[in-house]
């Protein structure tokens, strides 16, 4: 285990690195080479990377993420707190370039590098700590659903209403009427003896200024069966929307990498998608103070279309966080007993325990989509491939050396129509009455990680981030009504919390119903939250207020 004094050096010499890096990069640039300097182009804006917390863009991506949540007690010593805690805060840029270096030294090494080790910080506030921190009417401009919190919002978006069933409010451990929440802090690194290091100072600290931790959540990537795997064993985090925008200085390079094939068959697909299956999204359906698609066009920007919210919420992004636990043994009992069932009932097209877990899920444990392979795990590892299909059309053109089919499956015969990634990412099928085009406003940018606390309390804390929790979060819950995308689509399996929902599958050409009795995800906590921009910290909360 490393010393606190070497880990803090490492990162010292590797930030000198990263600076030396990405100043030689800029030089031979500016060489003309790629870019000659001049004023940003117009095709996608630029973003205030120094501005924008480093969790809404790129993400931290670290294998440990720990949330502590605190209350408010001395409004006056919490403002003074967080305000000095502005300097501290990772910025956009600074994951950007931390994550270009690793990814440089990485190739470089030939493995993964020893010294590139950071401590990330972010913070976030609810619409109760807000108005601790201003006033009640700063946070007006806001949503409803902002404003009240995801507690008040919870059976709204499909939690049990009745006081005697799992997941209830009543019985979460952060959130609600019982465990308010004010301010949680966000640290994640690669080195855990150096955050839990943090986290205990920033404890202590905040402790002695006028915040009590009411909670903490620990998210450890090594806590499922397999790294980069959420708990029932599937591969996760495959389908991302990718963020429009560019760096704001030269060469002002895109601030997500374009890596579709340069050849003229994918000129189309290259306006719609910066890697094969993620979708170009414009900034504003993420980050306040940007606009976002015009209408049900997704390639024209509208400036002037741009979430509510109160002038200082430009470059913060709303949170959603949601502590869910995973049934695991519950999955599988009804994954066995199921399949069995069904086999002998269609003894033709018999149907084993890790085809059916396929189906509820729509890809099999590998991340291989179904409708890639629908009748065997081939296990296909390359990560352009993984997310490369569509539902209503065939996806086209073929990716070099990409030989896996590629089909349409408009009537979910190889995919249900009710399979949890087909209902909150319908793709190019319509999710509601309308267009597949207004698709994409309903995007996620999705920050989760899993979580392990014991035996019967492991899951996925589930983070993300939008500028509309009624047209994002809150709109994928309710999607979850069983005639959506299209009639007769039933409801998610993973998600939905209904008692004996229904799901429709195809076996052997049938239609078959299956009824499931018993929920696979429990909630037990969360709230909506604002990532205010870093300079809220310095310049909103440090100026005087009326107390």
């Amino acid at each position: 285990m490393r010393s606190c004094a070497r880990t803090a050096s490492l990162q010292q010499s590797t930030r000198l690195g990263l600076r030396l890096h990405w100043f030689c990069a800029y030089l031979f640039m500016l060489n003309g080479i790629v870019y000659i300097a001049g004023l940003p182009p117009t095709d996608e804006p630029a973003l205030a990377l120094d501005e924008i917390q480093g969790n809404v863009i790129p993400g931290f991506l670290k294998d440990h993420q720990h949330f502590l949540f605190f209350s408010i007690t001395d409004s006056s010593a919490a403002r003074k707190c967080l305000a000095n805690l502005n300097s501290r805060l990772s910025c956009a840029s600074e994951v950007l370039k931390a994550h270009e270096l690793y990814k440089s030294m990485r190739g470089r090494l030939g493995h993964e590098p020893d010294a590139a080790h950071y401590v990330f910080k972010n913070v976030a506030l609810s619409a109760a700590g807000l108005r601790k921190l201003t006033t009640e009417g700063e946070v007006d401009p806001f949503e409803d659903a902002f404003k009240v919190g995801m507690s008040t919002r919870s059976e709204y978006i499909g939690d049990p209403k009745q006081k005697n069933k799992p997941g209830h409010v009543s019985e979460w451990v952060i959130g609600g009427a019982l465990h308010p929440v004010d301010v949680v802090l966000i640290l994640a690194s690669d080195d855990l003896p150096w955050l839990l290091e943090e986290s205990k100072k920033l404890t202590a600290e905040t402790g002695a200024h006028g915040m009590s931790l009411v909670h903490e959540d620990r998210g450890d990537a090594n806590a499922a069966p397999e790294h980069g795997h959420e708990q029932f064993g599937f591969k996760d985090n495959i389908s991302r929307p990718v963020v429009r925008g560019r760096w704001p200085r030269d060469p002002f390079e895109y601030v997500s990498p374009r890596r579709i094939p340069g050849d003229k068959m994918f000129d189309t697909v290259r306006k719609d998608f910066a890697e094969p299956g993620n979708r170009l999204i414009w900034p504003g359906h993420f980050i306040f103070g940007y606009g976002r698609q015009k209408g049900d066009d997704t390639r024209t920007y509208d400036p002037a279309d741009q979430a509510k919210g109160p002038p200082w919420a430009k470059n913060g992004s709303v949170m959603v966080y949601r502590r869910l636990r995973q049934q695991v043994d519950e999955f599988r009992r009804f994954v066995e007993k199921t399949a069995t069932d069904l086999s002998r009932k269609h003894s033709a097209a018999p149907i084993d325990a890790g085809r059916l877990e396929a189906l509820l899920i729509g890809r099999w444990k590998s991340g291989t989509p179904l409708v890639r392979s629908p009748l065997k795990d081939v296990g296909i590892n390359r990560e352009d491939s993984l997310n490369y299909f569509s539902y209503a059309q065939e996806q086209t053109p073929a990716l070099p050396k990409d030989t896996w089919p590629n089909s349409a499956d408009t009537d979910g015969n190889l995919c249900p129509l009710g399979a949890h990634i087909r209902k909150v990412n319908p793709r190019d099928q319509i999710p509601e009455l309308g267009l597949a085009e207004r698709t994409p406003r309903h995007s996620l940018l999705r920050r989760g990680i899993t979580y392990s606390a014991g035996a019967n309390d492991k899951g996925l804390l589930f983070v993300a981030y939008q500028t509309s929790l009624e047209e994002q979060f809150e709109f994928l819950m309710t999607i979850n009504r069983p005639n959506m995308p299209r009639f007769g689509a039933g409801e998610d399996p993973i998600l939905s919390q209904n008692p004996v929902r229904a799901f429709h599958l195809q076996i052997g050409g049938a239609d078959e119903t299956i009824s499931i009795p018993n929920p696979f995800i429990i909630p037990t906590g969360g709230e909506y939250f604002f990532c205010p921009s870093i300079s809220f910290f310095k310049d909103i909360l440090a100026r005087p207020t009326k107390e």
